[in-house]
């Protein structure tokens, strides 16, 4: 096992409350443009949300009320990620509303599959709905973060 923590995977900096008006593009686009600076190659704007976008939806709806992307890029050496907190949440055709959006990007290499493995068991362990309800609470970033390191 390769001691994935979500502590280790991000900073108060990739932690943002999203509008309320937000929607699931919205939410695609704002959090995408924050992680651009992590690909290692120029990509454009539109082309990174539709691979989040297309990823997203053909991921199982987390009963949580999490949306989970992906983009894979062989050249990566290490998993990045931005969280989006909808206090209010969002629809997106599940019995839950969204009130997380994960984006993360991964190395696309065999030697990292296990490390992806892991990434995807300690979401699924963290983000229950209990979990995502009391981050939509809380006051800002730091206090996610914090959150997310215990």
């Amino acid at each position: 096992m390769s001691n994935i923590t979500l502590k280790s995977l991000m900073t108060p900096g990739s932690i943002f409350f999203l509008d309320e008006s937000f929607g699931k593009k919205e939410a695609i686009a704002f959090l995408s443009e924050k992680i651009k600076k992590e690909v290692p190659r120029e990509v454009a704007g539109e082309e990174l949300e539709k691979i989040f976008q297309e990823s997203g939806d053909t991921q199982q709806l987390h009963a949580s009320g999490l949306y989970l992307a992906f983009a894979k890029f062989p050249e990566l050496r290490d998993i990045h990620s931005v969280l989006g907190i909808h206090r209010q949440g969002f629809y997106n055709g599940g019995a839950n509303t969204v009130k997380a959006v994960l984006l993360t990007l991964v190395p696309r290499r065999p030697e990292f599959f296990q490390k992806h493995l892991d990434f995807l068991s300690a979401v699924n362990y963290v983000f229950t709905e209990k979990f995502i309800s009391g981050l939509a609470m809380l006051k800002d970033s730091q206090a996610v973060y914090d959150t997310l390191s215990k």
